[in-house]
């Protein structure tokens, strides 16, 4: 379920992008879920606080079942679904990211874009990595090219079971 905290201060068409983000979500993720967009999205996220918080020192952040944006010009359908990224992870109990960096995948050649945290950013770790993939997967940012087609493989191969793990085991 998604709730907008400070209610005032969401307007219709960032509480659109949220939902948009969130059905892509629940598109790329239904395969594993068993589910629709919508009913999938919510069995793996269940409830997801959206809010502002001016001082963020980034665009956005995610933690617990929070995402924060600090200002209403970052509510956007890529940096929510990379954000929703981050959730996924922390749900699947960090398996996601434990397993990319143990695989040792190219993120970078296979990607069609650098991501919402480019590797050259301060701060890139292991958890960007994962979410910038997870939103390359669900965007169908995946280049078509052999380490495109590696990476999407491999998300196909693992997600069924991050998604048993999310969902409390009821996948």
């Amino acid at each position: 379920m998604i709730i907008f905290d400070q209610e005032n201060l969401w307007l219709p068409r960032h509480m659109h992008t949220v939902y948009c983000a969130a059905d892509i979500v629940g598109a790329a993720l239904m395969l594993f879920t068993g589910e629709t967009p919508d009913i999938g999205y919510t069995a793996v996220f269940t409830d997801q606080h959206f809010r502002f918080t001016k001082t963020l020192k980034y665009h956005a952040h995610s933690s617990g079942n929070v995402i924060r944006y600090r200002h209403p010009d970052f509510v956007g359908i890529a940096l929510t679904v990379h954000e929703l990224g981050h959730t996924f992870d922390r749900l699947a109990k960090l398996q996601p990211q434990s397993e990319l960096a143990l695989d040792g995948l190219d993120i970078k050649a296979g990607s069609l874009w650098p991501g919402m945290h480019p590797p050259s950013l301060t701060g890139y770790t292991p958890a960007e990595a994962w979410a910038n993939l997870f939103a390359d997967y669900c965007l169908g940012m995946l280049a078509p090219n052999p380490a495109g087609r590696a990476l999407r493989d491999w998300m196909d191969a693992n997600m069924g079971a991050w998604c048993a793990v999310a969902m409390g085991g009821k996948g």
